[in-house]
């Protein structure tokens, strides 16, 4: 009914250095951004910060984010109107108090190396579709057979068994018309048609 409303979030990391270095990037990111509105006073919270952000026509959000022993802890709260400092400030401080100092996280649960093998069979992956893309490719170049074989000059392309002639859109029947860019003989009376001398009907 207020339209107010509360977002948490925790992140759970495999040790506690992760996780301030984590929380010291989105700290020192929320400050850098242009809807940083102003700090909010979290010092009753140990390894925490406050910030108000809005843009133009949104709502304002108050955020307090907070790292604790592996975790790091995101509350905010967003309204129109209402400052939710306070409120968010109190929520934080609560959720700091009922957050165990270190959670129990699997086994290099964070960490790269746990982030390893996936990222090997996606990069594998890519390559084999890569590999049999270009397999496809020549295969289908290569069924198509030779292609337009240029004339002296590389004016006139001839097909390969020599019978007809490439005009830019279509093959054409070499004996009988005479394509404009054909070179011509020095009297005009036979064009090149890329393989032999023809005459010029008149």
């Amino acid at each position: 009914g207020t339209g107010n409303v509360l977002f948490e979030r925790v992140f759970e990391f495999g040790g506690a250095k992760g996780a301030r270095n984590w929380f010291s990037d989105i700290r020192n990111g929320t400050q850098r951004v242009p809807q940083f509105t102003r700090a909010i006073d979290t010092s009753g919270i140990p390894n925490s910060f406050g910030a108000v952000l809005h843009a133009v026509g949104t709502t304002f959000q108050y955020r307090v984010d907070f790292a604790k022993g592996n975790l790091v802890f995101v509350v905010h709260m967003d309204s129109l109107t209402t400052d939710l400092s306070a409120a968010a400030i109190g929520q934080a401080a609560a959720e700091y108090l009922n957050a165990p100092s270190q959670s129990h996280p699997p086994n290099a649960a964070g960490q790269p190396t746990n982030d390893i093998l996936p990222t090997v069979a996606i990069v594998g992956g890519g390559l084999i579709v890569m590999l049999a893309l270009v397999v496809i490719i020549l295969a289908v170049l290569l069924s198509r057979g030779p292609g337009p074989v240029a004339a002296p000059g590389g004016e006139i392309l001839v097909s390969p068994d020599g019978t007809q002639r490439w005009d830019g859109l279509r093959w054409r029947d070499r004996g009988f018309e005479v394509p404009p860019t054909a070179p011509r003989s020095p009297d005009g009376a036979y064009w090149w048609d890329g393989a032999a001398w023809r005459p010029i009907a008149r």
